[in-house]
């Protein structure tokens, strides 16, 4: 099974923090995989003397449905609700809400606004068109200066350079097991 860190702050309304609150994450039941269904669960976990609280949680990394989760105050107010992408790196819960809950993947937009806001303004973003079922080549805007330190994201999930990509002048060569469809999204992040 595939764990996540989400980093949660909790503030006052006076920007002060809410030290030793306790939160409580709860599991939707409508996620699945090839092994079943998994229950609704709930997890109480504690802020720290700055109010924050780090959260290990599960994501469906094969399952059609994704992990969708739902945070509560201590007093049973809720507080936000977001999907869980895969992947191993730690997001703030405020980038994982950002994007609302109205759209099939809102991580995704919220995601890549906060990687964009973390990336050196000398970076340059692209978003690239998939055009068809399986493509594998993309054009990029300029030549990047450092390929292997370039950031791939499908649908706001990291890619591996060398393994998932490869970077030649301005061709971006896609070989990773997951082929692209059209309905996905693929940004890179390069200098």
């Amino acid at each position: 099974m595939a764990y996540r860190n989400v980093e949660i702050l909790l503030l006052q309304i006076n920007d002060e923090p809410m030290a030793h609150t306790r939160v409580d994450i709860v599991f939707s039941p409508s996620s699945y995989d090839a092994n079943g269904f998994y229950l609704r669960q709930r997890q109480s976990f504690y802020t720290d003397k700055d109010g924050k609280v780090t959260a290990r949680l599960w994501v469906n990394e094969l399952g059609d449905v994704d992990s969708r989760y739902s945070v509560y105050s201590a007093d049973g107010d809720l507080l936000a609700e977001f999907i869980l992408p895969n992947g191993t790196s730690t997001i703030p819960l405020t980038a994982l809400v950002q994007g609302g809950s109205s759209t099939v993947a809102p991580q995704a937009t919220s995601l890549i606004t906060y990687l964009v806001d973390a990336i050196p303004n000398d970076g340059v973003y692209q978003a690239l068109a998939i055009t068809t079922v399986g493509q594998t080549s993309f054009v990029l805007s300029v030549i990047p200066s450092q390929p292997h330190r370039s950031r791939l994201y499908l649908n706001g999930v990291k890619q591996r350079y060398g393994v998932d990509y490869v970077i030649n002048s301005t061709t971006l060569t896609w070989q990773g097991v997951r082929l692209a469809p059209t309905t996905d999204t693929l940004e890179i992040y390069y200098l």
